[in-house]
């Protein structure tokens, strides 16, 4: 037998499907009825064309949230932005290193600066380190020299020395300025001969 669709000989009335196997018998009251109750056709998800039977684990790809991260990632996600915006307040960004500093096309130099994060909240090594890490360095002309990264060592977890390579290209003065996620910034001024 092939899956059905009851009709008004059927005691609970028309319109219901069953599957294939359904046990259907005749009632005393004159109409067919299954042992079965009533059962589901079929489950698909908005994203699906085919309906399934059976055990159906619905995933949020099946109805169409696939590229919706999941509730604890998404979580873990603004909690790490949060606490980067209120505990990882540069409050003093300045330069170390005295400049003009010099160095030959070829050679990477660096200078040092200081930086120091709201101490009034929670710190950590890692809290500076992000602080550090949403610094942007730039050049004020990559075809003399650019900026090839930086690094921190901290002395505390509110102050750290970052020290910040340059690799000189060709001859010439170029600055670099480091700007912190709150606007603060610092130049310094290399010469490549």
């Amino acid at each position: 037998m092939d899956d059905f669709t009851t009709d008004n000989t059927f005691k609970e009335g028309a319109g219901y499907t069953y599957p294939a196997g359904t046990n259907v018998y005749y009632t005393a009251d004159g109409y067919w009825d299954c042992l079965s109750g009533t059962l589901v056709a079929g489950v698909k998800g908005s994203a699906e064309s085919i309906y399934r039977r059976g055990f159906v684990d619905i995933t949020k790809e099946d109805i169409g949230l696939g590229d919706v991260p999941g509730r604890l990632e998404s979580l873990e996600e603004r909690v790490s932005r949060l606490e980067l915006k209120i505990y990882a307040v540069p409050v003093e960004f300045r330069l170390l290193s005295k400049p003009p500093i010099n160095g030959q096309a070829g050679q990477t130099i660096t200078f040092i600066c200081s930086l120091s994060i709201d101490s009034s909240g929670l710190v950590s090594k890692e809290i500076l380190e992000k602080a550090t890490d949403d610094i942007t360095w730039t050049s004020s002309n990559t075809t003399i020299a650019s900026v090839t990264g930086h690094y921190i060592r901290t002395r505390d977890n509110i102050t750290g020395s970052i020290y910040v390579n340059i690799l000189g290209h060709k001859s010439g003065n170029v600055t670099v300025t480091g700007t912190t996620s709150n606007g603060m910034s610092v130049n310094c001024t290399a010469v490549f001969s």
